[in-house]
């Protein structure tokens, strides 16, 4: 019995309340936050562990909108469609300004359903952007 007391009383490295007990020797500065970016997140309090979840996700949709728009504007698809040359083809259909293609990005990302937007074969390259947004967004 001697031996399951001693036992019982070592020190958790997560006490049964959720409490860490690690400490680091160094200070906190933002090279060791850096090096040791698997396990600083799990100090963070909930409310920055939601806000970081979150904020991936925004920043993320927020990327892909301006590559999105990039692709729009260098192809021409923004201009009117009097200034278009004849048998003009968009990229993605009915993708008119940055909020359209932030929510283009939004529906790639998460698989929604495009409705009335969606790539077409005109633009290669945005066939690969889909398809690495794609990748991205189910990691």
């Amino acid at each position: 019995m001697k031996i399951i007391s001693e036992a019982s009383k070592a020190e958790r490295v997560v006490a049964k309340h959720g409490k860490i007990n690690t400490h680091r020797q160094e200070k906190k500065q933002l090279s060791v936050i850096l090096k040791d970016l698997f396990i600083s997140p799990i100090h963070l309090s909930w409310s920055w562990t939601c806000f970081n979840f979150f904020a991936s996700y925004f920043v993320s949709w927020f990327f892909f909108a301006i590559i999105w728009y990039i692709i729009g504007l260098a192809h021409g698809d923004f201009a009117p469609e009097s200034s278009r040359p004849a048998g003009h083809v968009v990229c993605v259909e009915n993708l008119v300004d940055f909020t359209s293609s932030f929510l283009y990005s939004v529906e790639t990302q998460h698989t929604i359903g495009y409705g009335g937007r969606a790539a077409t074969t005109e633009c290669p390259h945005a066939i690969i952007v889909m398809s690495l947004q794609s990748i991205i967004g189910s990691l």
